[in-house]
């Protein structure tokens, strides 16, 4: 029990910071963005190359992810039959019911919950939800405002995405032995000082992360009604969704533990991507921009809650 409290201080104290320190400063939300853009296109691809170069690739692995697409995408289908439903009718409903905050959320609290030598649990589901946010999520939303056709530029953020680039970069070299391989040749010191930097860069995305996710915890009174009622539907429907497939295929595909189950539970609850807001912001009013920026950080706070609760309970039995 004290040990699982003493892992959920350092979040409560590094979210509570980035907090007070936007109430006292006003941080500009552009120098946020800034940042969090940075921590997520150089430190996170370089938690993920060492976590995906040190992990064990099992012939499941390919499934799982194919998995973890299909449910995301029949997360969509959901929300999108449940926005012609009065209560939920609304453009923002089909895609506030699915994808995550996998990256900027998802792995700073994996990792500071559990550290980086249980983090394949989480991050294993890395290349689904990435293929399923580029190649399904995105071009919906500009299909869905813009009538906008899938093209190329799709595949090509794709590849050049950092975080992409850098999965499957880890897989290769862990499939081809190259680490064993180099560790008698010549070059070798060149290898550890790279992995060493990398290692450095990972212990910057959990304090910087954390901070940013307190900075931007901000609510308008007026859209609170509407963004809650997106948020319990969306938990509603991710949990709904997350443990039939959990039950249906992913205990036949993959041998769960129970840091593979809290993983999921982790990725079933995050919120929607930060992201949203800028590719819906293209199209959408100022005032549904304003219940989704409500929604996140509602469904921000709901995550935590529920992670910290759970983790304590997890971490105690």
């Amino acid at each position: 029990m004290y040990i699982a409290v003493s892992k959920i201080i350092p979040i409560l104290i590094l979210i509570s910071f980035g907090f007070i320190i936007n109430l006292k400063f006003k941080v500009p939300h552009d120098f946020i963005s800034m940042l969090r853009k940075a921590i997520v296109s150089i430190a996170l691809p370089a938690v993920l190359f060492t976590t995906f170069l040190d992990m064990e690739i099992k012939s499941e692995f390919l499934p799982l992810s194919l998995t973890v697409v299909l449910m995301f995408s029949f997360m969509y289908i959901a929300g999108f039959l449940l926005s012609k439903y009065r209560w939920f009718n609304t453009n923002l409903t089909p895609f506030f019911l699915t994808a995550t905050g996998f990256g900027t959320i998802g792995i700073v609290l994996f990792l500071a919950m559990f550290g980086n030598d249980a983090l394949f649990n989480f991050t294993v589901f890395g290349i689904g939800h990435e293929f399923f946010a580029w190649f399904i999520y995105i071009p919906m939303i500009h299909n869905y405002f813009n009538k906008q056709k899938f093209s190329m530029n799709v595949i090509k953020d794709f590849i050049k995405s950092p975080i992409i680039l850098t999965i499957f970069l880890g897989v290769i070299l862990n499939i081809s032995g190259f680490s064993n391989a180099i560790v008698n040749s010549p070059l070798n010191f060149i290898w550890q000082g790279i992995l060493e930097t990398f290692n450095l860069l990972g212990n910057v995305i959990t304090p910087v992360l954390l901070m940013i996710i307190g900075a931007t915890l901000s609510l308008e009174k007026i859209y609170i009604k509407e963004a809650l009622r997106l948020v319990i539907l969306r938990l509603t429907v991710m949990l709904s969704i997350g443990y039939l497939f959990k039950i249906l295929v992913f205990n036949n595909i993959v041998e769960s533990s129970p840091l593979f189950n809290f993983a999921y539970f982790t990725l079933l609850i995050l919120p929607p991507p930060y992201s949203s807001m800028v590719f819906i912001g293209e199209y959408e009013s100022d005032e549904n921009l304003s219940i989704l920026s409500n929604g996140l950080a509602i469904s921000t706070i709901v995550c935590l809650v529920i992670f910290i609760i759970a983790g304590i309970f997890h971490m105690s039995f």
